[in-house]
């Protein structure tokens, strides 16, 4: 019966651990969001942000298709 008890006991830690890590993951993941919307994410996967800097309102062909 102890062992069985040790076994669910450290089941239950490694849940935690990986509960833990997962939040910790999608923190981070949600602050790098909020400081750099579009250039972090972009980055991360290899790409560049092509957006307008200078724009204030945003890119500069935002207005579409030309109507």
């Amino acid at each position: 019966m102890g062992n069985a008890k040790f076994w669910l006991l450290l089941l239950e830690l490694c849940r935690v651990v990986i509960a833990e890590i997962r939040t910790y993951r999608d923190k981070k993941r949600a602050d790098a969001v909020r400081t750099d919307p579009a250039g972090e994410w972009l980055r991360k996967f290899g790409g560049t942000d092509q957006r307008n800097k200078d724009a204030s309102t945003g890119p500069e062909d935002a207005g579409g298709g030309g109507n």
